[in-house]
């Protein structure tokens, strides 16, 4: 019946547009995995999105799991009180939201039945980085482990379609690791560094401008995101939030393969630990999410090695990493943040196989086997 539902509405959206109804100027998709601890700030969220609500120009389209409630779709209306008055387009029930299948069929059918001239993609959750996205409680591996979507999945969901802003609001997830990984999926990543507050990104400011302003890129909207999750939280917290041109991932891939042959062939470990120790450290959990600032690291690779190759190499990482951050800022909690890190774990204790494996990022650079021989040298001097 659900398959059945989706098919006629689907059918009714399109021959709506077909007689004539203008696409919108913005189409916001909101992947919200509330299936977890994060169930209260989802409709807190949502609370937010009502108070700006869809409208001719945009629209404001989310698919919500909650953690009693199941999924449902809704396209969200203006609403001024607490309760979620929004019409519900579609009852999908309990689905995994770790699966890439969910995300594929929201996409689908967000894409297919709300078109704009342009589209944003928010993934709402928890977030670990590399690691992946949007835990969902009810769902485990096959090693007992809540499922989540892999950064290949969230890939594969995607699939051959083209986002103007790929959104997370969820922690960890602006690395140099995610930005080549949807290099040619997205125009611009909105992504934090560090963690991000329950309370998420602030909706009702973030919908309200885009709402004002239905003209604005993908790089303009992320810009406003910026400016208004630092108002909202202050520069007193440790809170990071950057705007990352995707465009740029290459050239900051080929840089970083550089650095990774010259810190190889010329291995100073006692440079790389210092960098690691003075780079802004915006991972968790001690060494389980080792995730440094990438500009950082490499200004110090730069300011102390003895080798001119290394120097050179690590300037050209520094640079490439800054120029794609289009818009950044951080509380004074995070002083050496500058926009994007990247993994680099103090043993290989800490170190996953699976990072080796399951990245476009490290099938495609040197920095995993530049991690792997770093070990190697730890009995040896610098």
């Amino acid at each position: 019946m659900r398959e059945k539902r989706m098919w006629l509405c689907g059918l009714l959206l399109a021959l709506g547009v077909g007689l004539g109804v203008q696409a919108a100027d913005w189409t916001v998709l909101v992947y919200l995995d509330g299936d977890n601890s994060l169930d209260p700030f989802a409709v807190k969220d949502m609370n937010e999105m009502e108070r700006v609500g869809s409208s001719d120009s945009l629209n404001i389209i989310v698919l919500v799991d909650r953690l009693e409630e199941g999924a449902k779709l809704y396209r969200m209306v203006q609403d001024n009180t607490d309760a979620i008055v929004s019409p519900v387009l579609e009852d999908w029930g309990e689905v995994n939201m770790g699966d890439p299948a969910t995300l594929q069929a929201f996409l689908d059918y967000g894409m297919a039945n709300f078109p704009a001239a342009r589209t944003a993609l928010v993934l709402w959750d928890h977030g670990g980085g590399w690691l992946g996205v949007c835990w969902d409680d009810h769902d485990l591996t096959d090693d007992g482990v809540t499922d989540r979507l892999t950064l290949d999945e969230v890939q594969q969901a995607i699939g051959g379609r083209y986002v103007d802003m790929l959104g997370f609001d969820a922690c960890l997830m602006a690395m140099a690791e995610t930005a080549y990984e949807f290099r040619n999926q997205a125009g611009v990543m909105v992504a934090s560094e560090d963690s991000i507050p329950g309370d998420g990104w602030p909706y009702d400011t973030v919908l309200a401008g885009l709402a004002a302003n239905p003209g604005w890129t993908g790089a303009d909207l992320g810009a406003w995101i910026v400016d208004a999750y630092m108002a909202f939280y202050g520069f007193h917290n440790k809170v990071t939030l950057s705007t990352v041109d995707l465009t740029r991932s290459q050239g900051l891939l080929d840089a970083i393969n550089g650095l990774a042959a010259a810190l190889t062939a010329h291995m100073e470990r006692g440079i790389v630990l210092g960098a690691q120790g003075s780079a802004e450290y915006v991972g968790a959990y001690g060494q389980y999410y080792a995730f440094i600032d990438l500009a950082g690291f490499a200004d110090y690779v730069a300011s102390h090695t003895r080798y001119p190759g290394t120097r050179s190499a690590a300037l050209s990482v520094a640079n490439e990493a800054r120029g794609a951050v289009l818009s950044e800022a951080h509380g004074f909690g995070s002083p050496g943040a500058t926009g994007l890190s990247i993994f680099l774990p103090v043993s290989p204790h800490y170190y996953k196989e699976v990072y080796g494996t399951g990245l476009d990022f490290t099938a495609d650079s040197l920095w995993d086997e530049f991690v792997t021989s770093l070990y190697k040298h730890g009995s040896k001097k610098s």
